[in-house]
């Protein structure tokens, strides 16, 4: 398509635009109505064979500003950008030279503000002829603007007016920019409800600024005022006076213990899981004061809220399972000939946290499927009441969300491993301690004193003792473990430096290194999210530490299953590539579905 306009002059452009703009409230608005008044397409907008002034001067207003740095070429962009970084119009940096030209005539004709201010910011950009009196030329009709309104329209015209009047480093300007933006916020604090975006987006303009003016201490002071009852928006205004105060020790510090006592104030004033949050917020505050006696008194004052305090209800499904469909998933248990290979068969049933890799695809498609999801990021509770994990980047949501579909399948499955324990001894008598520990020992990795630790831990179990069987065989799942990477020539004993002493690595840790030496990911995922892993039920820090207080059958199952799958375990090679063997191949997981609730 060729544009056709022989008839357009600068002269009746201008006056389009200035009736466009007049009664504008965005430069979107002046664009559409000069789409309809220039006959411009919206069906072709990059493909005008030969574009003119019709283009040029909607392309103008079409252009939408990103949050960058106003001085930069790139500041302003096409509304569609493509995958292949083209967009729906050309880019300030592609327009010809002759497309600047008529917009520099353009500019000196236009007389709204807005219209102008736009025309003007474009030259500058372009370094157009001199560059100096087009910035100061978009710098004072940005500064009209802002003067009209009391909104964030008003915030974006005098920031852009304040960052060109420091590119350019006219300080005349700056101050003038500066006055209207006190001036605004005066104005906007005087309301009864003073609009949030206005007076913190400014507020922030004026702190960041290198020499702050005289004025911003009491302005501070008066928003701070103003949201009192909102402490969302007076934790803000905390935020840019902690900015303000430079250093200052007791300055800081009672803007610290304000802060914290803000979020506290507000948790008193609300209940139950609301209350939780606003606790958790001024505990992460306390420890970013430094301030360790404020730490303390703010975590004690999340720790008394209890679980049944904070109203969630706690939602159970029941499934049923079919008795042949459960004899066959623990069928390679039932037939063995023995008790021994019994016991090596139900290490190996599972793992019941299902393959990894299918996980992390399941976990994939509800990302696509549930995008909404991620707007609202996940945070977990400890059982002290104490936030454990919250997850902010991309990684740590998508974590988040496997771990979570992991553990469904842990619990779903964990009666089905429970069976398997039972069936060992179900039609034979239950093993010695001395046969049991025999058994354990014959995996070279395993010293006779660790094999008899283990053994009495299963026969615990099937005396009735779920909660002692637990507590003793958590431990050894990290014995087993460095065992193995021993075995692996790995050097477990870390020294530290400046004559600490030295220290163990922990559980994950040592279960990491054994997945880089050939552990099987399922496995390793499994024993992760049972044992160590921060999302999950994370078993062997939160039993250690006192706040799992009851222990049932089937998770007494699940910790005796990892116990006898490491005790299975071999490396046969010691180098770092080595590999590790088990005696036969892992069984498939079964999937019942829910059938209701119970």
């Amino acid at each position: 398509m060729e544009e056709t306009s022989e008839e357009l002059t600068a002269t009746t452009v201008a006056a389009l635009v200035d009736s466009a703009a007049a009664s504008a409230e965005h430069e979107y608005d002046i664009a559409q109505t000069l789409r309809q008044s220039l006959r411009v397409s919206r069906d072709n907008e990059q493909d005008v064979a030969a574009p003119g002034p019709a283009s040029w001067t909607f392309w103008a207003y079409e252009y939408h500003p990103r949050r960058a740095k106003p001085t930069e070429q790139d500041f302003f962009e096409p509304p569609l950008l493509y995958a292949d970084g083209t967009g729906n119009i050309p880019s300030l940096s592609s327009l010809p030279d002759e497309a600047i030209e008529w917009l520099a005539q353009l500019s000196r004709e236009v007389k709204q503000p807005r219209a102008l201010a736009r025309l003007a910011h474009l030259l500058f950009l372009r370094r157009y002829g001199n560059a100096g009196i087009h910035a100061r030329t978009a710098i004072k009709s940005y500064l009209v603007i802002a003067r009209r309104s009391i909104d964030i329209d008003a915030v974006d015209a005098v920031r852009i007016g304040l960052e060109l009047s420091r590119r350019i480093g006219d300080a005349q300007l700056a101050d003038d920019a500066l006055g209207i933006i006190v001036g605004i916020i005066r104005a906007a604090l005087a309301v009864d409800q003073p609009a949030a975006g206005v007076v913190l987006g400014l507020l922030d303009m004026l702190v960041s600024e290198a020499n702050p003016l005289s004025d911003v201490e009491q302005l501070l002071q008066d928003a701070r005022a103003a949201y009192a009852n909102d402490a969302h928006n007076a934790d803000t205004v905390i935020s840019f006076e902690l900015r303000l105060s430079r250093g200052d020790t007791a300055v800081t510090t009672a803007l610290w213990d304000a802060r914290v006592a803000l979020w506290i104030a507000a948790a008193e004033k609300t209940d139950r899981i609301v209350a939780s949050v606003h606790l958790q917020r001024a505990v992460k505050h306390a420890r970013a004061s430094g301030d360790s006696q404020l730490l303390e008194r703010t975590t004690a004052k999340l720790q008394e809220l209890r679980l049944d305090d904070l109203g969630l209800t706690r939602i159970t499904v029941g499934m049923s399972l079919p008795r042949p469909h459960l004899d066959q998933m623990i069928r390679s248990v039932i037939d063995a000939p023995t008790w021994q290979e019994a016991l090596r068969e139900f290490a190996r049933l599972g793992p019941v946290t299902g393959d990894a890799d299918a996980n992390r695809r399941a976990a994939r498609q509800q990302e696509q499927d549930f995008p909404l999801s991620r707007l609202f990021p996940p945070a977990q509770l400890g059982g002290d009441n104490l936030p454990r994990f919250s997850a902010t980047t991309d990684e740590e949501i998508f974590e988040h969300r496997l771990v979570k579909n992991e553990l469904l399948f842990l619990q779903l499955h964990a009666p089905v491993v429970l069976e398997g324990l039972m069936r060992i001894i179900a039609s034979r008598p239950i093993p010695s301690l001395e046969e049991l520990s025999q058994h354990f020992a014959t995996n070279p990795t395993i010293p006779p004193d660790l094999a008899a630790a283990i053994a009495r831990s299963f026969l615990r179990f099937w005396a009735g003792d779920a909660e002692g069987a637990v507590c003793t065989a958590t431990p050894l799942i990290e014995a087993l473990a460095r065992n193995l990477l021993v075995q692996d020539d790995f050097g477990i004993y870390r020294l530290q430096r400046q004559q600490s002493p030295g220290q163990y690595p922990g559980l994950r840790f040592l279960l990491d290194e054994l997945s880089k030496r050939g552990l099987d990911a399922s496995w390793h995922r499994f024993m992760l999210v049972l044992c160590a892993h921060v999302v999950g039920f994370n078993f062997r820090n939160e039993l250690s530490h006192g706040f799992i207080l009851d222990v049932d059958d089937s998770f007494a199952a699940l910790v005796l299953q990892v116990v006898a799958y490491l005790a299975n375990l071999n490396i046969t090679s010691a180098v770092a590539s080595s590999n590790m063997q088990h005696d036969a191949d892992k069984a498939e997981p079964y999937e019942p579905e829910p059938q209701g609730d119970s």
